[in-house]
């Protein structure tokens, strides 16, 4: 995927060529050191495993996309085994996940606590796709930490119906306030 680049960053990614839609990538700094991990898989989703090192300390980094069309109770199921697996005590979840955690459901909260019961906190609580009068948000960061602090924050690019995402990690003496902000639509990076 030699398009895609960005200065100082490392593109990771995992092709799917089953169908139109999916595949998954994250762009790592390049001094952190990113492995793949290909002890996890998916049936419902696809997913992509990169370990990183940051000052000592291993961070597990998994970018997931399910298609909408994928039962959600059968992805919980799925992904609460993957999450049981992870050793890493640092975590980043993200991805498109296609479940609209604004939304209330019973569906939906069997997501909601599945990630918490794997003490793993949502960064982004806001819309993250904007689709003429609806607003949901199904791109999801989710972290589990207690050294290393995660910020999230939704940029609108104009260039999709889905807004771009993005990660930060920082050691906890360097902290910032997390926050989760949605810049105005008709700005550009």
């Amino acid at each position: 995927m030699p398009l895609y680049s960005i200065d100082c960053y490392n593109l990771h990614a995992n092709c799917n060529n089953k169908y139109r839609a999916g595949g998954v990538a994250v762009f790592v700094r390049n001094y952190l050191n990113a492995v793949i991990n290909t002890d996890y898989s998916l049936n419902s989703a696809d997913i992509l495993s990169v370990d990183c090192n940051i000052g000592g300390l291993k961070l597990s980094i998994l970018c997931v996309y399910r298609l909408h069309s994928v039962n959600i109770s059968e992805f919980v199921v799925e992904f609460n085994s993957i999450l049981s697996a992870v050793k890493s005590k640092n975590v980043l979840v993200l991805g498109d996940i296609n479940i609209d955690i604004l939304s209330n459901s019973r569906l939906i909260d069997e997501y909601k606590l599945m990630m918490a019961s794997h003490g793993l906190k949502s960064l982004i609580n806001c819309p993250t796709r904007l689709f003429n009068d609806s607003e949901s948000c199904i791109d999801h960061i989710f972290c589990r930490s207690s050294t290393i602090l995660f910020s999230a924050w939704v940029k609108e690019l104009q260039i999709s119906d889905h807004c771009a995402t993005f990660a930060t990690a920082k050691f906890k003496r360097d902290i910032p306030n997390i926050n989760c902000s949605r810049t105005n639509r008709n700005s550009l990076i």
